[in-house]
């Protein structure tokens, strides 16, 4: 039994910014002012690092065979190793079970906005 979990999800592109390399990184909608679930990232949630908001979450694909894995499970953190640019990782921890299926897939898509201008979805 192969035991994996598939994502599927591509944040491409960079933005150049005036200011420090410091990151400066926010959640909203979200309970941790650092990090988000999926499950709020799906309702609403989103993160500002540096200029950039990445918002507009939406699951476009869920395949997990015989059972639906927690959302709530799976953690997204958003950093910025330098001013011009927003990393995301994902965290599925101990919680996400796939015993029992060959596989999970998910696939969603986000939009990533400057604070002026629309950058691209991905």
């Amino acid at each position: 039994m192969i035991r994996s979990l598939t994502v599927s999800a591509v944040l491409a592109g960079s933005l150049a910014f005036s200011g420090a390399a410091q990151a400066s990184v926010a959640t909203f909608g979200c309970a941790d002012a650092f990090s988000c679930t999926l499950e709020e990232l799906f309702d609403g949630g989103g993160f500002v690092v540096n200029d950039l908001v990445i918002a507009d979450w939406s699951l476009d694909f869920f395949d997990s065979g015989t059972a639906d894995p927690d959302l709530s499970d799976i953690v997204v953190f958003a950093d910025a190793l330098t001013s011009n640019t927003a990393e995301l990782f994902y965290d599925i921890g101990d919680n996400v079970d796939t015993l029992g299926q060959d596989f999970t897939e998910l696939e969603w898509s986000f939009t990533v906005d400057d604070l002026y201008h629309h950058v691209q979805s991905a």
